[in-house]
Parts: structure tokens; C-alpha cells; sequence
């Protein structure tokens, strides 16, 4: 069964089954309410069929079970004012949780304590953080991959805290992709205008990024 959704600026979200033609085009088969404004993103949880999240510009999170209309739990981000934009669920771990910000910052979150994040990733640009991905399960690490508005990408070991970023250039329509802080090393020329969404290869080994300014990259990382 298909279950899609749709999210709705007014904080609603809408579960459909696309395999069910009968009936109204407009009889969604639940809608789950609770956010107190528009709602950015949402991901379906890799160990569960049953579990989603959702992130809203109300600043927070919530934890869904499909079979109930009730949030289970509620993650904040701060400040008060902050929006999450972006959502990505660990692959190796049914508990933990990516949110990327307005503020440029990304909350990793562990769900058995969800009062505070775990760790907090602050990027330098401070540009809002439109996509984040983990790795993917066969990785050896686990890594969180950060696109924003800016040409940088930015990978994440999550359980090391250690970061490495591509870019910044010197200028600006000139990225250079070798540069790396720690983590990993980089083989690709780079993009010129905003970095939108990053996407991983089924082995983690190499990574992609779509960008404004037309082009899609792919990022050998080496260990």
C-alpha cells in the first residue's frame, strides 16, 4: 500500500492511499493535526512503516504513529523563532534524528531523550539548511550530509562530531571542492549558486548535490 502525504500551510498533514480509487479524489484517509503553523517536511522512519516525523515553521518536530491521529512526542528547536525546514532519519538507528534550520544550525536528535539534542551543528554561513541525509546503512560511518543556501556542501561524522566542509571559495563562482577540515576528501568541481538537496549512493561512498545553478555533482569520499 502507498500511503503519500500532504502537508498543508496551515500545520495539517494528510495521509492518502494511492491505491485506492474509489470514493471522493479528496477523502484522505486520515489527517494529523497539531502543528501550530506550515509544515516543511516529512519522512516516513526507514525501520518502521508506521512511524513518520514532521518538521514545521512552528520550531518544532513531532513523532507520528500512523495509527493514531495523536503526536507521540514533540522535539524543539531553538531560538523561539526558529524554523525547521528539513528532516532525515538515521539509517543505522530507529532513534535518531536529523532537523535542519532557518538559522543555518542542524539539531541531531536521539528520541529516547528528546528534551534536548544530542548534538547541535552550526554551520558557518549560517544559510538556511534545505536538505540533510544520513549515509546509508552499509556505511562504516555515519554521516550526515548538509545542503543550504550557499555553493558549500558540509558532511558531518555524527558520532565523532567531526566536520568537514567543501568550500568556501575565495571566490565565490569558483568552489573548491578539495578542501577538506577533517573527514573526508573530495574529488568534483563545484557549484557556483545554491545547494538544494544531497543524496547518497546505496554503498555511502559517493554523494550527490543538486544545485540552483543547473548542475548535479557527484563527491567521491574517501575514508
Amino acid at each position: 500500500m502507498a500511503w503519500p502525504f500532504d502537508i498543508c500551510f496551515r500545520g495539517s498533514i494528510k495521509l492518502w492511499d494511492l491505491y485506492n480509487q474509489e470514493g471522493p479524489s479528496d477523502a484522505s484517509l486520515k489527517t494529523f493535526l497539531g502543528h501550530e503553523a506550515a509544515v516543511f517536511d516529512v519522512k516516513w522512519s526507514p525501520h518502521s512503516g508506521k512511524k513518520f516525523a514532521t518538521g514545521s515553521k512552528d520550531g518544532t518536530v513531532r513523532i507520528w504513529e500512523s495509527s493514531t491521529d495523536k503526536s507521540q512526542a514533540m522535539l524543539k528547536v531553538t531560538p523561539a523563532d526558529n524554523q525547521v525546514l528539513s528532516l532525515a532519519w538515521s539509517n543505522k538507528s530507529e532513534h535518531h534524528l536529523a532537523a535542519g534550520t532557518l538559522s543555518g544550525e542542524v539539531f541531531y536528535f536521539d528520541l529516547r531523550n528528546a528534551k534536548v539534542p544530542v548534538a547541535t551543528f552550526a554551520r558557518q554561513s549560517r544559510t538556511p539548511v534545505f536538505s540533510v541525509q544520513f549515509s546509508p546503512k552499509s556505511s562504516p560511518k555515519e554521516l550526515l550530509a548538509i545542503a543550504s543556501d550557499d555553493p558549500r556542501l558540509s558532511v558531518v561524522d555524527v558520532n565523532t562530531s567531526t566536520a568537514m566542509q567543501v568550500s568556501p571559495p575565495t571566490e565565490p563562482q569558483t568552489p573548491n571542492l578539495a578542501h577538506t577540515l577533517s573527514l573526508c576528501s573530495y574529488e568534483s568541481s563545484g557549484h557556483n549558486d545554491y545547494v538544494r538537496t544531497v543524496a547518497w549512493n546505496a554503498s555511502g561512498d559517493t554523494l550527490f548535490s543538486g544545485s540552483w545553478d543547473g548542475t548535479v555533482l557527484a563527491h567521491k569520499l574517501k575514508a
